[in-house]
């Protein structure tokens, strides 16, 4: 491939990736300003409890559930 084609292609690249980024700061920039106007703002919102031990938490309850609960009977047959 030709120096030139490579350098263009390059140019092209970052043209691109330039535009991309200033849509994205657009996009950001008009959802911080839709949750403004609903009084929403993020940094003032409590964290949320990390989903790892959300997930820890609810298995364990899961299995307390199980245990507490017993198994249920095995269906009689009928003849």
């Amino acid at each position: 491939m030709k120096p030139d084609a490579i350098q263009q292609m390059k140019n092209g690249f970052d043209a691109l990736s330039q535009s991309i980024s200033g849509e994205n700061v657009q996009n950001n920039v008009s959802v911080r300003d839709m949750l403004g106007q609903r009084g929403i703002r993020p940094e003032k919102l409590p964290p949320e409890e990390d989903i790892r031990k959300l997930e820890r938490r609810v298995r364990g309850e899961e299995k307390k559930i199980e245990k507490q609960s017993g198994k249920l009977p095995e269906p009689k047959e009928e003849r």
